[in-house]
């Protein structure tokens, strides 16, 4: 035979097989992963007719002065997360406290002792007044201030800022 019809045959012959040839598949796994970006925002609300902590006292000076609107049922502020994770919140006032007033306070509880409290000498500290709030769930507080000739006819006032970060 000549070589011309052995490569003929051959090439024939491969091509015929190549339906029967197996091939090999490669296989991998993939892992799929959602990244969810934790949100720790929240709500801050006051009782009816009221936007902020305020206080009214009747006179210069005051003792445990209790915040406006506040009662043994209503809280001077509550705090809502509105995030999708529990968080933690961290108070602290931005600024010293308005002339003549010695101390603010807060509390978890309708009881002017223990919670927290800034005075001249720690106003700008940072305190956890929430150590974990679950999503959904809400928090109130209770607000007292306390002052000593505070200068009359004027509107004085601080800002207590409140931060939230995960746990």
């Amino acid at each position: 035979m000549k070589l011309k019809h052995i490569l003929i045959i051959a090439i024939l012959s491969a091509i015929v097989a190549m339906p029967f040839l197996q091939t090999k598949a490669d296989t991998q796994t993939v892992t799929l992963k959602y990244v969810i970006p934790q949100v720790t925002t929240f709500s801050v609300s006051f009782p009816t007719g009221y936007t902020d902590i305020e206080f009214h006292p009747s006179g210069a000076t005051f003792t445990n002065e209790p915040a406006a609107g506040q009662s043994a049922s209503t809280s001077a502020m509550t705090i809502t997360n509105t995030g999708n994770v529990a968080i933690k919140i961290n108070a602290s006032l931005t600024a010293d406290l308005p002339t003549g007033v010695t101390e603010f306070r807060l509390n978890d509880t309708n009881d002017y002792n223990g919670g927290w409290y800034w005075t001249d000498a720690n106003e700008t500290n940072v305190q956890t007044i929430i150590d974990s709030l679950a999503m959904g769930a809400s928090q109130d507080f209770w607000a007292w201030s306390t002052g000593s000739n505070v200068p009359a006819g004027t509107y004085t006032s601080t800002k207590l800022q409140l931060v939230s970060s995960a746990t």
